[in-house]
């Protein structure tokens, strides 16, 4: 039974203190005093024993009901009470007290309430100012009466006005009256002291007023003339003779007079008999002069005395820095000093005086250290300055060579050397080290770094700095042959380029198959005992390195190929699939390539290695094979799962020099191969459109550029399918073997190499016809060029150089040396307005053999072209029509339609072509064609009639119409 009563219990508990913590917000709103009957309107001021109100406002802003208490106060006298009183939630309480005062002034009403605990805030207490009785406002004329000067008393209400019939005594502090009266509307009352001393005012009026009793203190005065001094009315300086002379209301000295200067420095002093006294001030500033006597009683009086600072002796010297044994200039810059004289004691004490003229004073310093200027002018601080006078430092330099010693001097500005200056000396490749001049002024240190910052110091000189950029001797490799078969001597030198000397220098010969040979010496004589690229490097420390590289050809034995392999072209090769013969270059049928079909390489079928598991193969395809750089290849994995598998992992190592061409845009197009073939062409949206863009350079998930590693994730939950990656490389460096290494992977940990093609090589071949694009990507830079994006020469490189016609006669630079082609203009030289016309570009070529002709044609302003021939290629944008003409170009004629002005003139055109081999040459032929309004006879009087039979035409129509209108209205 108990247990059941307990949480009865405690539910009461919780609900108690629950109740016990709401609380209510109440608020004082306003204490408002209103007099009961006021005199006038606005009146809230009772008189002593009047009754007022006093009201008490609070709102309740709480959801409770709130009681509680109220007190009100005057000052300290509690006056009245309310018990206990209660606000609804939401309302406003009011209370009003009346109680009275019977003493006049100013209290303080005081209301105090109490709330019950529930109440955000318990006690409240509010205070307001309440003037009881009327005041008088009293002012005397002077503040501080003088014996025997007249007093005036003013005497006004609180509104202003003035009152009367207020009763005035004023007498002493015994009661001993002096004087007394009645004072009247707007007059003052006055009275003239006698004596010095204490006075005691008393006003009083009926009405309510309060009594006014005041002290009024009388003395004598005293008249300050001063602090002055010759410079008056301006303000004193430091150090000036001021004067302060004292008299009393009569105009007699008064001696004795107490006068203390307060400021920067305290001044106590006593005037005279003369009522006089004489004074200085050392230190300028702003100071309180006080002046006070008290026997016989006077007013004392402060005043505020400012004393300047002396003005300083203001010079300038130029130049700024002056230098030993050079004029130096010291100018005075104030204006008031006319005449001034300047001591000038050099750093070994001896001094001259020097007179300015002009304000100026020229002096010549013997030697570098510090000088001191003196001098001093009446009402001027004392000039007491320093002045440094400097040597000038410099920096020679005498041929600077890395690795050879170099001599440093450090002179002064006459030239002279500098013994025991401080050289910092800073180099980009080692420590800073800090060295004294000699008594030559010489420091001799090794040239080790590739730049050197020096800074030259000494005591009271100009620091001086230089940088050395040391000359670097460069070597040179010669090579008495680049191209030599095997077991053909090669003798290979060092010397210094430009200086054309023997150097002796490490000579390193690296071939392939990780072949090395070193040898120091000025040259030696080299016999290669296999066929290959070999490259050369010279190196000596202090030396630019020099490179070089030579061909190495097998011998005639040596064209023929194995038995596992054939002799075929690059193009064929890539076409069945096949890599290099062995690995490495090898050439054959030699006899082929002397007709200048191209180069024939040993090429072999791709090995596939087998796994063990035969559940997945992955075979790479690399074309081409055989490439100079710069240049692309295209590296094709093959993914053919020979069971069902949902997911692999490609791991592809690409090989160092080899750079991915991610997001490449590699098209292929699948009927582009005759109109190749079918040169020239100019039309390249035709050949483009076609664009089959299933293989792009595929992006693997994971590149980590520092270990070389592509991953690309293959994965589908319905099973993967056989399918091709393909990525593309860019080829920038030469002569080496590039070996690519991949694997997979599955989840079950089965792994195997990736199989097939696993090396290119880099050709260095300078006779090469290797195009470094295909046919394809040639189109797609036509029209990268015909957009603006490829500029004329860049274009005319890649045809050139992707040219399947006969190189022709070259230069020693490896160009084509051509005998000219022209292309001239022919259309009429007058033609009518709005008409249609012809021209032609005759293209005459002078020599069979250019790979490609680029011609552009500016059409004039307000001219519209209607046609074009030879698929050319019109810019509205620029007003320019453009051709491009590849593969075998042949003379032929170009033309195209245009449509004249309807507005007369002159016209101009202007053209170019472009060939790689000449660069830019003007289109020859007519240039100006001049537009006429058409003429025959009477052309102008039928002009003018025709235009007369349409306005009659018009006018009839109008009139027509008006009278079918007002036929209907009838």
């Amino acid at each position: 039974m108990k247990l059941r009563t307990l949480p009865l219990i405690l539910f009461l508990i919780i609900a108690l203190s629950c109740y016990s913590t709401a609380v209510v917000d109440v608020g004082i709103e306003n204490v408002t005093v209103t007099e009961l009957s006021p005199d006038y309107p606005g009146d809230s001021s009772p008189e002593p024993g009047e009754l007022f109100k006093v009201n008490v406002e609070i709102k309740n802003y709480g959801d409770e009901t709130a009681e509680g208490n109220m007190i009100v106060y005057l000052d300290d006298s509690e006056k009245d009470s309310l018990g206990t009183f209660s606000i609804n939630p939401g309302e406003m309480f009011s209370h009003k007290f009346t109680i009275s005062h019977d003493e006049c002034g100013i209290f303080n009403v005081l209301v105090k309430i109490f709330m019950e605990d529930n109440t955000l805030n318990h006690n409240w207490k509010l205070s307001k100012a309440v003037k009881v009785g009327n005041r008088f406002y009293v002012s005397l004329d002077p503040e501080k009466p003088v014996v025997d000067r007249k007093v005036q008393i003013d005497i006004k209400d609180g509104l202003g006005n003035s009152i009367g019939n207020a009763k005035i005594w004023i007498g002493s502090n015994q009661g001993i009256k002096y004087k007394g009266g009645t004072t009247h509307e707007n007059e003052v009352f006055s009275f003239t002291p006698d004596r010095t001393g204490e006075f005691v005012l008393s006003i009083t009026k009926d009405d309510g007023y309060c009594e006014y009793r005041e002290t009024v203190v009388v003395k004598h005065e005293l008249n300050v003339r001063g602090p002055y001094c010759s410079r008056s009315p301006a303000d004193p300086i430091a150090e000036d003779e001021l004067v302060i002379r004292v008299y009393d209301e009569n105009n007699k000295p008064i001696p004795g007079v107490a006068i203390t200067l307060k400021g920067h420095e305290n001044i106590y002093l006593n005037t005279d008999q003369s009522g006089f006294v004489l004074f200085f001030v050392n230190k300028p500033g702003v100071y309180s002069v006080e002046l006070e006597k008290n026997t016989p009683p006077f007013w004392s009086v402060n005043k505020t005395l400012n004393v300047r600072a002396k003005p300083p002796i203001v010079i300038s010297v130029s130049p700024e820095k002056p230098l030993q044994g050079r004029d130096a200039t010291i100018k005075i810059l104030n204006e008031n000093i006319t005449a001034l004289n300047i001591t000038v004691t050099n750093p070994g004490g001896f001094s001259r005086t020097l007179a300015a003229k002009n304000n100026e004073i020229k002096f010549n310093p013997e030697s570098a250290g510090t000088y001191i200027l003196n001098a001093e002018k009446k009402d001027y601080e004392d000039l007491n300055e320093t002045l440094v006078v400097y040597n000038l430092l410099k920096i020679l330099i005498e041929n600077p060579v890395l690795g050879n010693d170099v001599t440093i001097t450090v002179l002064d500005h006459h030239d002279y050397p500098v013994p025991n200056a401080v050289l910092s000396i800073s180099g980009s490749d080692e420590a800073e080290f800090i060295k004294n001049t000699d008594h030559n002024g010489e420091v001799i240190f090794k040239l080790k770094s590739r730049e050197y910052k020096l800074t030259a110091e000494k005591k009271n000189s100009i620091t001086a700095n230089a940088v050395i950029t040391p000359r670097i001797r460069k070597l040179s490799l010669n090579l008495s042959s680049r191209n030599l078969t095997i077991n053909e001597p090669i003798y290979i030198s060092v010397t210094e380029k430009d200086a054309n000397k023997p150097v002796t220098a490490k000579i390193t010969i690296k071939g392939e198959k990780g072949f090395k040979h070193e040898e120091t010496s000025s040259g030696f004589n080299f016999t290669p005992v296999a066929a290959g690229i070999y490259e050369i490097t010279a190196s000596k420390e202090y030396y630019e390195t020099a490179e070089e590289s030579f061909i190495v050809k097998p011998g005639l034995a040596e064209y023929e190929c194995p038995k596992s392999c054939e002799c075929m072209s690059r193009e064929e090769a890539d076409k069945k699939g096949y890599e290099l013969c062995g690995g490495k270059i090898r050439e054959c049928n030699r006899e082929c390539n002397s007709t200048g079909n191209g180069a024939f390489y040993c090429f072999e079928k791709p090995t596939v290695k087998e796994c063990e598991n035969i559940t997945l193969t992955v075979t790479r395809r690399i074309t081409p094979k055989i490439i100079s750089a710069p240049g692309y290849i295209n590296v094709y994995l093959t993914i053919k799962p020979e069971s069902s598998i949902n997911g692999v992992i490609i791991t592809e190592k690409i090989p160092e020099g080899l750079e991915p061409v991610w997001y490449y845009s590699a098209v292929t197009f699948s009927d582009v191969c005759e109109k190749v073939k079918a040169m020239p062409f100019t039309d390249v949206d035709e050949i483009t459109n076609p664009v089959n863009t299933e293989w792009i350079s595929k992006r693997p998930q994971v590149w980590n550029p520092e270990t070389r590693e592509a991953k690309w994730w293959i994965l589908n939950d319905n099973g993967i399918k056989q399918q091709t990656i393909r990525y593309k490389l860019k080829l920038s460096n030469i002569s080496k073997y590039y070996d690519f290494k991949g694997e997979w992977e599955l989840s079950s940990g089965e792994t195997c190499g990736i199989s097939g093609e696993n090396r290119i090589i880099s050709k260095l071949d300078d006779n090469s016809s290797v195009c470094l694009v295909s046919d394809p990507e040639m189109l797609m830079y036509i029209y990268q060029w015909n957009n603006n994006k490829l500029s004329d020469v860049e274009i005319l490189r890649l045809i050139h150089a992707c040219s399947k016609i006969s190189t022709g006669n070259l230069t020693g630079n490896g160009k084509q040396k051509l005998e000219g082609v022209i292309v001239s203009r022919e259309f009429p030289k007058k033609v009518n307005t709005s008409s249609e016309v012809a021209l032609n570009l005759k293209l005459n070529v002078l020599f069979n053999g250019i790979p490609g002709i680029i011609i552009k044609e500016k059409i004039p302003g307000c001219w519209n072209v209607s046609y074009i021939s030879n698929k050319g290629n019109f810019n509205p944008e620029r007003n320019e029509i453009k051709w491009i003409i590849y593969g075998e170009v042949e003379t032929q004629t170009l033309s195209y339609g245009i449509t004249s002005p309807s507005v007369p003139g002159n016209y101009t055109f202007a053209g170019n072509y472009v060939t790689l081999e000449e660069g830019i040459a003007g289109i020859s032929g007519n240039e100006k064609i001049s537009v006429e309004i058409p003429a025959g006879d009477g052309y102008g009087i039928w002009f003018f009639i025709g235009i007369i039979l349409v306005a009659v035409i018009i006018i009839v129509i109008i009139i027509w119409i008006k009278r079918k209108e007002g036929e209907k209205e009838e």
